[in-house]
């Protein structure tokens, strides 16, 4: 049985400035005692006017805005929404958007 626990912030939440350049931040390790598999949750807060795009990687994760036909490394966050990603305790986020002006919120911690 699927054992959902509401979401429980680690208190070490991180801000982007997002605008046409991409800007990273690493967060900082969150404890995952009783997680053997080492993976965090993290809640996207995109508060501005544009689609901001994420990526994550181990290190210097770089995100790009896709053009169409053309993947890029870039997923998708619409304006004053919010998203949780599960990715490796300790990663590294990117962020971009077409225009200035919007702050990218990144709140590691653990459940759904």
């Amino acid at each position: 049985m699927f054992d959902l626990k509401p979401f429980t912030p680690a208190n070490k939440t991180a801000a982007l400035t997002v605008g046409t350049t991409a800007t990273a931040v690493t967060l900082p390790l969150v404890s995952t005692s009783g997680n053997s598999s080492g993976a965090v949750q993290v809640v996207l807060t995109n508060v501005g006017t544009n689609v901001v795009f994420v990526a994550w990687a181990p290190a210097s994760a770089v995100a790009v805005a896709p053009v169409s036909g053309t993947p890029a490394n870039g997923f998708p966050l619409l304006p004053n929404s919010q998203k949780t990603v599960t990715v490796p305790d300790g990663f590294s986020f990117s962020a971009i958007a077409a225009a200035t002006g919007n702050t990218l919120y990144l709140s590691p911690g653990s459940g759904a």
